[in-house]
């Protein structure tokens, strides 16, 4: 099931990151997106059919303003925020757990140097932080999924680092 991958991607200055034990998955704020249907429509850096994360993050002041007046927009609906896109009223969400989630979601900055792709397709866009032709840095992604091995349901997890080409 695509809705059971979480990857995270997040870029080290340091030639030897840590072994990452998160397992993203079980994330409050990705289990409320999962619950709630969000990723059938918005994506970390991608527009799907609405805005992006990072996208709503770079309109949008991380403020107690902003998280109440986004509460009522995704509680009620709204259209023309974005164009011609209509979000539809999303009325039986917890508010004090969808204020959290915004909270979280306003924290995705265009550029930041990690962030999440949830699915079992898609594409990786390297920003701002690319490894530079001096740099020593790396890239760290974590997969972390539920595996329906035989008879079983086991969280799985994987990584793998990316480096500057020795060139």
């Amino acid at each position: 099931n695509p809705r059971e991958i979480v990857l995270h991607i997040v870029y080290n200055e340091s030639t030897a990151p840590e072994k990452n034990d998160h397992y993203y998955l079980e994330y409050p704020a990705i289990q409320f997106l999962i619950k709630n249907g969000c990723l059938n429509c918005h994506a970390s850096r991608d527009k799907l059919i609405g805005p992006s994360f990072d996208r709503i993050a770079g309109r949008y002041p991380a403020n107690p303003e902003t998280i109440k007046n986004l509460t009522q927009r995704i509680k009620n609906g709204t259209s023309g925020a974005w164009g011609d896109i209509i979000m539809p009223s999303n009325p039986e969400v917890d508010t004090a757990e969808l204020e959290k989630i915004l909270n979280w979601i306003l924290q995705q900055k265009p550029g930041a140097k990690d962030y999440f792709l949830f699915g079992s397709s898609g594409r990786i866009t390297f920003g701002s932080e690319s490894i530079k032709t001096n740099s020593t840095g790396v890239y760290q992604l974590t997969a972390t999924y539920l595996d329906h091995g035989p008879g079983t349901r086991q969280r799985g997890m994987d990584e793998i680092f990316l480096s500057k080409s020795d060139k």
